[in-house]
């Protein structure tokens, strides 16, 4: 999809060669590389929103069926993640751009609006059916994640997150090193703007789309207030867009543009595989240390990453301790009632209560769970095991690997 759409900017058969390029680029690349195998929805969203610019880059296509079709794209991607917001920030930016420069019609952008908001629509029905309370939830876990602060203290919060992905700080995030990209991505949509000599229909086109993507991206991130990680990977289908555009000026310049070429390419290999070495401990290693004393069938309280050791359903994870004291029930109770058979606790607990209230966003507010989850594993639990797990026993990511952290593993008593 990247490949087609580059060409679509392009009437020149030279341009194959980049598109080309961007691709094994992109697939080199350290932040598409994390993000594609974390198990997350961003990738899928990814996917969609090069179908989307697909669309709105197609020609050949009405006004009515441009807006209509990357609608329903977009409305369906709300079944994925909320992020999807960001994709409608993004693809209706690129499309009100194109009407403020005469390039697009106003019923596009009406029945982009309609088609996105019906498909919508349809999981939010879904989501109040199988929840009632689904707006009071939402808005409850959303809450210490800074999604209901007011629109200034959002805003103040905007230039630190960009900060934190360059100084690579993060919370349980990884956060691989992308401050080439960082550096360039603004570079190139800079360059965009300027004339060039050799400049043809190809880059017109293409700073009608990266400028108003990356103008898109930043709006819809400042009104959910969320600032994720992971959603700086929205960015990567417009940073080789605007990486393609670049390299295509330099056509007449070929020694320099196959030179760029093997430098952006050896620059990625480099960075994704100095990330990957930094990972010395195996998760499915880890894993078949946990199944030394967790039968597949056991009911387990631990972190939501441990979901990969128990079928579905019989995890139980620590955020849901914070709502304890709110739902008037002690530790003790939540266990028996869910008849819990087995509890991971890592040294990573004990280091967020100690460190109380910095790492609350983690797990919510510890001071009231955590003296409780310690005691009942003390009085109420078999010690099964205790491990040392530098990489997961702590999830913070500027800890890990810093000490031989532990790992608890405890049966609830009969």
């Amino acid at each position: 999809l990247l490949y087609r759409l580059i060409l679509k900017f392009s009437l020149s058969r030279e341009n194959h060669f980049t598109a080309m390029i961007c691709v094994v680029w992109m697939s080199l690349d350290v932040q598409f590389l994390y993000i594609s195998r974390l198990g997350r929805q961003e990738i899928l969203l990814i996917l969609i929103l090069l179908g989307i610019l697909n669309i709105l880059a197609q020609e050949d296509l009405s006004s009515r069926k441009k807006g209509s079709f990357a609608g329903l794209l977009t409305g369906l991607s709300a079944g994925f993640h909320p992020n999807s917001f960001i994709l409608a920030c993004m693809a209706g930016l690129i499309i009100l751009a194109g009407i403020a420069g005469k390039k697009r019609e106003w019923k596009e952008a009406i029945l982009y609006v309609l088609t996105t908001a019906a498909a919508a629509s349809l999981f939010v029905m879904l989501s109040f059916h199988f929840n009632p309370d689904f707006i009071r939830d939402y808005r409850s876990y959303g809450a210490p994640l800074g999604v209901l602060d007011t629109p200034d203290i959002k805003l103040l919060k905007f230039p630190a997150f960009f900060s934190k992905l360059y100084q690579q700080v993060s919370g349980t995030y990884h956060t691989p090193n992308i401050r080439m990209q960082m550096i360039l991505f603004p570079l190139f949509l800079l360059l965009s703007l300027i004339p060039f000599k050799t400049d043809s229909r190809s880059f017109r086109m293409t700073a009608w789309y990266t400028i108003p993507g990356w103008a898109g991206y930043c709006t819809g991130l400042l009104i959910i207030g969320k600032y994720s990680q992971p959603s700086i990977s929205f960015l990567l289908p417009f940073y080789f867009l605007s990486a393609s555009d670049f390299l295509n000026r330099l056509k007449d310049h070929r020694t320099l543009r196959y030179a760029l070429y093997i430098l952006f390419l050896g620059t990625a290999l480099f960075f994704s595989a100095s990330d990957m070495h930094q990972e010395t401990e195996r998760f499915d290693e880890y894993l078949i240390k946990l199944h030394r004393y967790i039968p597949e069938n056991g009911r387990l309280l631990s972190g939501l990453h441990m979901d990969f050791l128990v079928p579905e359903g019989q995890l139980y994870d620590w955020r849901n301790l914070h709502f304890l004291k709110e739902e008037d029930i002690s530790l003790a109770q939540y266990v028996d009632e869910r008849d819990i058979r087995y509890i991971l606790y890592t040294e990573e607990l004990s280091y967020i209560y100690r460190n109380r209230p910095y790492w609350n966003v983690l797990y919510g507010n510890t001071a009231h769970w955590v003296p409780q989850l310690e005691q009942f594993t003390e009085q109420n639990c078999t010690l099964l095991a205790e491990l040392e797990s530098p990489g997961y026993g702590i999830r913070i990511t500027s800890l890990r690997y810093t000490r031989p952290w532990y790992v608890k593993i405890y049966q609830v008593d009969n």
